[in-house]
């Protein structure tokens, strides 16, 4: 059965095994512009700039496939998907509840299934797209590479299989942790004019846990690396600033507003937070474009890879899941201050009472 998600060029399959262990179902001239933008004034909400709407219309599949992942997939299921075109979604794995799967026999059984698509992709190459020389696998295929079925297209499509893992659980915690820490970040974000809905990149980079790194060595809860911090924290063997939340929010409100400086737009701000001002840059001359939706469709700077082209579709896809968070998760408990570090409450009750705060 082909499954069509709320926005209509996205199709789930699904199809039910009668077994215990596992149910399937399915970016010459752009130089100088970004050299040459004029320093524009900051914003007050990120949706107040006019093209924010167009360019959301335009990133809406994979708002829309991100969006899922965070509120309605769990870490038991996993999405088969195309990682340049994530409309279309060939499978999803579900395992049960109380499946205690290992890593290694889980990622055995997903390449076990990335490899049947791999092959069944393979098998349509210099097929004829009437459906009487076609299996029913086949057909399904086609159907969601929107008949495309050339050699080019197939190849494309056999190198881009990807999956990824539903993150419901873990987002749900992490808006409980969020409550008492937004209350602090929203301020210092406003005081350098940032908007405030920036603070829900938090989610995107480290799920509001203070104690994160990455395998890149980005630690905190704003993923801070020594590159970024260099000017801005404190980063030594004795004290590593970016797992303070204040400095770490001030420093990183400082970068956002720097690259929007430099930028000209939040979007393009917003995604040099993971790739740098330099990167974004890149990505834009490689495109041909400073349009970000034309910068993800087209950029081929090697340093933009999945990850960057996702990040903004996942900040406002994370965005949208906090603001319906009573739809997706209904009522959370609120997340004490244990593990604060010491000093911070006292910065809090500093605040002006009368500044609201995003809830």
């Amino acid at each position: 059965m082909l499954y069509t998600l709320p926005f209509s060029s996205v199709l789930f399959y699904q199809h039910e095994r009668n077994k215990s262990t596992v149910t399937l179902r399915p970016w010459l001239a752009v130089t100088c512009l970004l050299l040459a933008i004029p320093a524009p004034s900051l914003a007050r909400s990120l949706y107040q700039e006019p093209e924010i709407r167009s360019l959301h219309t335009r990133l809406r599949a994979p708002i829309e496939f991100w969006k899922r992942v965070y509120a309605v997939y769990d870490r038991n299921d996993i999405l088969i998907h195309d990682a340049r075109r994530l409309e279309v979604v060939y499978e999803v794995l579900s395992f049960p509840i109380n499946a205690r799967l290992e890593r290694i026999a889980l990622e055995r059984v997903v390449e076990r299934r990335l490899e049947y698509y791999r092959e069944l992709l393979a098998s349509l190459a210099g097929k004829k797209l009437a459906f009487d020389y076609l299996t029913g696998e086949q057909i399904r295929l086609v159907g969601l590479l929107a008949g495309a079925a050339d050699p080019v297209r197939i190849e494309a499509a056999r190198n881009n299989l990807r999956w990824q893992r539903g993150l419901r659980e873990g987002v749900a915690r992490a808006v409980e942790r969020s409550a008492v820490y937004r209350k602090i970040m929203v301020p210092l974000l406003r005081a350098q004019h940032v908007p405030e809905e920036l603070v829900n990149l938090v989610f995107v980079e480290s799920m509001f846990d203070p104690t994160a790194v990455s395998p890149a060595g980005a630690v905190g809860l704003w993923q801070i690396t020594r590159t970024g911090a260099s000017g801005l924290l404190r980063v030594d063997h004795r004290v590593d600033e970016r797992r303070h939340p204040l400095k770490s929010t001030k420093a990183a409100a400082g970068i956002l507003a720097r690259n929007y400086r430099q930028l000209g737009s939040w979007p393009l701000a917003i995604t040099a937070y993971n790739t740098g001002v330099g990167g974004l840059r890149d990505a834009a001359r490689s495109a041909g474009s400073r349009d970000l939706a034309e910068i993800i469709e087209r950029a081929t700077a090697p340093a933009f890879g999945f990850a960057s082209r996702n990040f903004y579709a996942e900040f406002v896809a994370i965005d949208q899941v906090y603001r319906e968070r009573a739809q997706y998760f209904g009522p959370l408990a609120q997340s004490g201050s244990k593990g604060f570090p010491a000093g911070l409450f006292a910065f809090e009750q500093a605040l002006p009472s009368t500044s609201p705060l995003t809830d």
